[in-house]
């Protein structure tokens, strides 16, 4: 599950043979500024991607802040103020836009 997309692209494009954009090399879940809990990850980017040159530039320059994870709910359960996720099957991770991440605490 260490696997890293261009901003969800196989999935927007149903093609699981897209090039990867990079791999996890390190993963470890730490204490955020709040107290709550994150996933923290070492990204190694892929130099032979197609667009690695406009990936490095968007990730230098803080375009692409952080990351969204792809997963399949295993058991969570809808609320007034949001999703609970209680257990997952984690898929990858893709590059999160700046205007569309929904956590900016989660880091590259």
């Amino acid at each position: 599950a260490g696997a890293v997309s261009d901003r969800h692209d196989w999935i927007k494009q149903k093609n699981e043979d897209l090039p990867l954009a990079g791999k996890a090399i390190h993963a470890e879940a730490k204490k955020t500024e709040n107290g709550s809990l994150g996933a923290f990850v070492t990204t190694h980017h892929n130099k032979l991607h197609p667009d690695y040159e406009g990936i490095k530039y968007y990730v230098e320059k803080g375009y692409y802040p952080g990351y969204s994870i792809e997963f399949e709910g295993v058991d969570e359960r809808e609320t007034d103020d949001g999703r609970i996720i209680n257990d997952l099957n984690l898929v990858g991770y893709g590059f999160a836009n700046l205007r569309k991440i929904a956590n900016p605490r989660a880091g590259l």
